[in-house]
C-alpha cells in the first residue's frame, strides 16, 4: 500500500537554496517550506483523482473518500498523500455508473474503456447505514445448492437468504500503480512544489 503513497518534501539542496535566500529572517524558511508542500500535496490530490476517473465510472465524491491528505506543520515539513484502507482499499461497486438489477444479477460499468459486467446470482440493495452495493448470497456454499422453488428471497427461510456478502471492484492501489496513475501525480507535485516555493518565496520577500 504504502508504494501508492505519495510524499512531497524538500530534499536538502532545495532548504539550502532557500535558506540563503531569506538570510536570518524568522521563520521564513519554514513558513514558505509549509505553504508551499501543502498547496502541491492538495493539487496532487486533486490529479490523482482526476486521473482515476478517466478509468473508472466512480465520482469524485466517492473517489475521495479514498484519498487522504496529512499536511504540514510548524514542526513536520512533509506533506503525504495516502490511499485510505477501507474495505482493504478495493472500492464499494455502488460507487460506480450504470448499476441496475437484472433477472439474472446486477449489471455494473466499472471501466469507462469497458462494458458493463454482469454479476450472475447477485442483487443490488442499500444497507441500514445508506451505502449501496452488490451482494451475493452464499446459501449455495454451504448445505444447499439452489432455490428449492421459483419465489422471491424474501419468503425464504433464513438458512436461504443468509448469510450475504458484498461484492467489491478494483483495488484502488491497482488502479494507481498499473495505469500509470502514480508516477504522473508524482512528478506533477514535485514541479508544483517548486513553482508553489518560488512564489512564496516572492511573496514574503515582498513584505520587507
Amino acid at each position: 500500500m504504502a508504494q501508492a503513497n505519495v510524499t512531497v518534501k524538500m530534499d536538502p539542496i532545495q532548504v539550502a537554496d532557500l535558506m540563503r535566500s531569506v538570510g536570518q529572517l524568522p521563520g521564513v524558511a519554514s513558513l514558505v517550506q509549509k505553504r508551499a508542500i501543502n498547496t502541491a500535496i492538495k493539487g496532487a490530490k486533486t490529479n490523482m483523482s482526476k486521473y482515476v476517473r478517466q478509468i473508472l465510472t466512480i465520482s469524485k465524491t466517492n473517489l475521495d473518500k479514498y484519498i487522504t491528505t496529512s499536511l504540514a506543520n510548524d514542526v513536520h515539513l512533509v506533506g503525504v498523500l495516502r490511499i485510505d484502507k477501507k474495505d482493504t482499499g478495493a472500492l464499494r461497486m455502488g460507487y460506480f455508473k450504470n448499476l441496475k438489477q437484472l433477472n439474472a444479477g446486477a449489471r455494473v460499468k466499472v471501466y469507462k474503456k469497458k462494458a458493463a459486467q454482469m454479476i450472475p446470482g447477485s442483487f443490488i440493495e442499500t444497507m441500514k447505514s445508506g451505502h449501496k452495493g452488490i451482494w451475493t448470497r452464499e446459501y449455495d456454499k454451504k448445505v444447499h445448492t439452489g432455490r428449492p422453488v421459483n419465489k422471491p428471497f424474501a419468503k425464504f427461510p433464513r438458512m436461504y437468504r443468509f448469510p450475504i456478502r458484498p461484492i467489491f471492484g478494483p483495488k484502488l492501489q491497482t488502479i494507481v500503480e498499473d495505469n500509470s496513475v502514480y508516477p504522473v501525480v508524482v512528478k506533477e507535485a514535485n514541479e508544483r512544489l517548486m513553482k508553489e516555493m518560488d512564489r512564496e518565496l516572492k511573496y514574503e520577500m515582498s513584505k520587507l
